[in-house]
């Protein structure tokens, strides 16, 4: 996937996980197919690789599921195998791609020196507290993008890259990569496909960022044009576009399930953008640099030893996964001893352990590097039991509209027992319908909080995990704040840490609703809630909770009721094809734009207006009126997809 550097505030780029897991595609789009004008459109080598020293940011949330040293070494090795000709095996290849392999020859390296010349080991770790800490873009953590390459790891962002286009100056802070807990650890190949748009490719089924939609082309002359792979497919045979000719489904740059080579063209292309004194790359693999960025230097820094461990009592609680991370020693050797372990001795900073006993463990991790060791110990405690989800695993898609004689708890439904004021069954009102769950209004100086829980999902076999519901609420003057929440909780693994994904204000979400003893009357009157996460796909055992928090009233105060229904969770209930509905329900005017449309609907005078990524990101959400005129500045050039009801239109900004 890849990111305009004039595309500042747009990071919808998306995660690329493996075969057992769906996949979802790149965020941003490419504006034409003449990718990078450059001016050594013939540059060569001497066969030496290009070295781009690199500096690695690990951004942990509580130190859950940490990114250890040895993971980035991973990845970094992968990427420079797959950058160097070292794979694939040749005989693995397509048939008719086989004589185009190429080797871009290029290398990433660890930096050992910052700006300062302070010694470090390439990896830097940034503590956030929560999710919803995470920077929106991550230029303000750059180091010198001009002599280093950055590349942002962190939980609940999305991997994408920087393209080298001809206006992004050296050591623009916005020039890096990005990458995913989960690609950093479990696709460790997605950064081979980010480090080919850093340097200039672009995706083989052209602009767009869906794949297996149209016929298109990269503007590279030995890729041939294509749709693209469907996501999670790998089908040798693909030949959509061109009759009798095979497609390149073992690029790299296609989203098929088994990327393995880049073509002589995409080479070519990478070399030129290296090789071109006008774009952003040049500069780091001279010798000077890679001199002043210490890639060569091994001489010992110290630094300091953080253990960590993770354990699932609700799942098998004898699996202990052990994480060290180290700061600023260049390690030649890491390991851990875990005695009373099946397995004693890892070479790994990051291995899971199983224990056959019960009991406190301590397991020991020791760092090596220019024949000095450090050694830290990590105590747990171990019990042996095999857990099963509080709830039966739903199929998708599946939904609550609280008919048919709905009562808590339901076969997929059950309330937290300790919140203060249990959720109810309304028989007087609803979504388009009789009935509805409800917290009845309140009157209280006690924090008050009530949840009920809907599980377990196994949320692996989607491809873009969503979450809707329909919300209503009144805001009197003198009512207190309130929260809306919709969480998670993983009970078999940390790849999704457990919290709320979903926060939304009284303010926000009272549509302009201020009786006293409120009843929602209208469908207008219901404020539509949508929560789409990708890395939910990591998640195979999740319960998701909604939650009411009612904050310390005034004596004066008073709360009101808070009304929930059609709740459904499954795919993204959006295409990126026009419909074939005769009647469009609305319709936009200009179309294209620069800045701003107006909204013309056809029967009604209020409706839901939903604006989507070419990915199927939700980009915004509200009730509009018949005329309204909608403020679409904020938003990068590009392709984009409303819908409303059954009716899907495309929108184009320049």
């Amino acid at each position: 996937m890849i990111r305009f550097a004039t595309f500042l505030s747009f990071l919808a780029l998306l995660i690329h996980p493996l075969s057992s897991v769906s996949q979802v595609q790149c965020g941003t789009q490419i504006s034409s197919m003449d990718y990078i004008p450059v001016n050594n459109s013939g540059a060569s080598r001497d066969g030496t690789p290009f070295i781009i020293p690199v500096i690695v940011h690990i951004f942990a949330v509580n130190n859950t599921l940490p990114v250890t040293p040895g993971n980035v070494h991973e990845f970094i090795e992968l990427t420079n195998k797959n950058f160097s000709g070292i794979l694939p095996a040749i005989e693995d290849v397509q048939p008719e791609f086989q004589s185009l392999v190429s080797n871009p020859n290029v290398q990433l390296i660890l930096a050992t020196k910052l700006p300062d010349g302070t010694c470090f080991n390439g990896i830097i770790y940034h503590q956030i507290s929560s999710i919803s800490e995470l920077p929106f873009d991550f230029t303000s953590y750059s180091i010198d993008t001009e002599h280093y390459l950055n590349i942002n790891v962190a939980n609940g962002m999305n991997s994408g890259a920087t393209f080298p286009t001809p206006g992004l100056l050296a050591g623009n802070p916005i020039d890096y990569i990005n990458l995913n807990h989960y690609d950093s650890r479990l696709r460790q190949i997605t950064l081979t496909h980010e480090l080919g748009h850093w340097l200039g490719l672009g995706h083989t089924f052209g602009p767009a960022n869906v794949s297996a939609v149209a016929c298109f082309d990269d503007g590279i002359a030995d890729t041939p044009p294509t749709k693209g792979s469907a996501l999670g497919t790998c089908n040798l045979t693909l030949s959509e576009c061109t009759p009798e000719v095979i497609e390149n489904v073992h690029n790299h740059m296609d989203y098929s399930d088994c990327p393995m080579m880049f073509t002589l063209g995409q080479a070519q292309q990478m070399l030129n953008v290296i090789a071109d004194t006008n774009l952003a790359r040049y500069q780091l693999g001279l010798p000077e640099n890679l001199i002043s960025t210490g890639v060569f230097d091994t001489t010992f820094c110290p630094g300091t030893l953080i253990t960590f461990n993770d354990q699932f009592p609700n799942c098998d609680s004898s699996l202990i996964r052990l994480f060290g991370t180290y700061t600023n020693i260049i390690a030649d050797s890491v390991s851990w001893y875990c005695p009373g372990a099946t397995q004693e001795l890892w070479l790994s900073d990051h291995p899971q352990v199983h224990y056959p006993t019960e009991g406190l463990k301590t397991a020991y991790f020791t760092v090596c590097g220019q024949g000095n060791c450090v050694t830290s110990e990590r105590t747990f405690n171990v019990s042996i039991n095999q857990g099963v989800p509080s709830l039966p695993f739903t199929e998708f898609p599946y939904s609550e509209d609280f008919e048919n004689n709905f009562s808590f708890p339901g076969q997929h439904i059950s309330q937290n027992l300790n919140d203060i004021t249990p959720w109810r069954i309304s028989d007087f009102t609803g979504y388009n319908s009789e009935n509805c769950a409800y917290v009845p209004a309140m009157s209280t100086s006690v924090y008050d909080t009530t949840e009920f829980v809907v599980g377990a999902f196994d949320f692996s076999t989607l491809q873009n995990p969503t979450i809707t519901a329909k919300i209503a609420i009144s805001r009197p003057n003198n009512a207190s704040n309130c929260v809306f929440s919709i969480g998670i909780r993983e009970v078999c693994n940390n790849l999704v840490p457990s919290g709320n994904y979903y926060n939304k204000d009284i303010g926000e979400i009272s549509l302009g609703n201020t009786q006293v003893n409120f009843i929602p009357q209208s469908n207008n009157q219901w404020y539509p809630v949508t929560l789409t996460w990708p890395n939910f796909v990591n998640a195979s055992n999740a319960e998701l909770y909604f939650r009411v928090n009612y904050f310390p009233l005034n004596p004066s105060n008073t709360h009101e009721a808070f009304y929930i229904d059609d709740i459904r969770v499954g795919e993204l209930e959006v295409t990126t094809k026009l419909n074939t509905i005769n009647t469009p329900s609305f319709s936009v005017f200009p179309n294209p734009i620069e800045t701003n449309f107006q909204v013309n609907l056809r029967d009604e005078q209020i409706a839901e207006l939903q604006i989507y990524s070419t990915t199927g990101q939700l980009l915004m959400i509200r009730l509009v009126n018949q005329g309204e005129i909608i403020d679409f500045e904020k938003f990068p050039a590009g392709v984009y997809f409303i819908k409303s009801g059954n009716w899907t239109q495309k929108l184009l900004k320049f």
